[in-house]
């Protein structure tokens, strides 16, 4: 560990990116429900597992002809 007790981050974490995630809640039957979806098992990251819709916002994202339809 350096003198001042402080790791440079940058040295050994990824850049950051933007990316977003939405969390869908229902009530249903006097229950909560939440939308979740599961990766594929093949997935190099987190495979299998269920989780919140979302992931890295591209370019095209920020495109409204892209999300509303015509």
């Amino acid at each position: 560990m350096p003198k001042n007790n402080m790791i440079d981050t940058k040295k050994i974490l990824p850049p950051l990116r933007n990316a977003a995630t939405i969390i869908l809640v229902r009530e249903k039957n006097k229950a909560l429900e939440v939308y979740l979806l599961k990766r594929n098992e093949q997935s190099s990251f987190m495979g299998g597992l269920y989780v919140f819709p979302g992931g890295v916002v591209e370019e095209s994202d920020r495109k409204v002809e892209t999300w509303v339809p015509q």
